[in-house]
């Protein structure tokens, strides 16, 4: 036992020198491919507490030093705060960069509408800037409240055959 930093992972990594373990298979790769293989975790705010002990385990034995992998952890802002929990600080110290996605504004609502009617084939504009600010209030500008209220509005105007879609298709 030890505090952080005290040298608990240097003797593991001793230790562990005298057997094989299916954790070092990754190791092994990095070593003799000379590739780093990428894993990703989504939905990391429903981790369970063992579970990222062991995160933090399989952090210890050579992320100090060299990077044999590369782990993504994604998920709510909940997980951030499980993070910062004393018993999660050694894994939340190996974390090397954090990225929050934060809601698009009214312009970027805009262009994310136009692109996926781009995407989708369109070649003008259909949703008109009272519907498009309608939009982005409504949603907050989360992407995914934006496709469900724009399929939905589309299937409407479609029934009306609408030629532009404004507020009152929206409501």
């Amino acid at each position: 036992m030890g505090e952080n930093g005290s040298g608990k992972t240097t003797a593991l990594r001793a230790f562990s020198e005298n057997f094989s373990s299916s954790l070092y298979a990754v190791q092994r790769f990095y070593h003799d491919q000379k590739i780093t293989p990428v894993f990703i975790l989504d939905e990391m705010q429903l981790a369970a507490r063992k579970f990222l002990n062991d995160l933090t385990i399989l952090f210890n034995f050579n992320m100090d030093s060299q990077n044999p992998f590369v782990l993504i952890l994604a998920g709510l802002p909940l997980f951030l705060d499980k993070l910062k929990l004393n018993q999660n600080q050694a894994l939340n110290q190996r974390v090397v960069m954090q990225y929050s996605l934060d809601p698009l504004s009214k312009e970027e609502v805009k262009e994310y509408l136009s692109h996926q009617l781009e995407l989708a084939g369109g070649n003008h504009t259909i949703f008109n800037p009272q519907a498009i600010e309608a939009i982005a209030l409504r949603t907050k500008g989360i992407p995914r409240l934006i496709n469900s209220i724009a399929i939905n509005s589309l299937l409407l105007g479609l029934q009306l055959e609408a030629q532009s879609y404004s507020l009152l298709i929206l409501q």
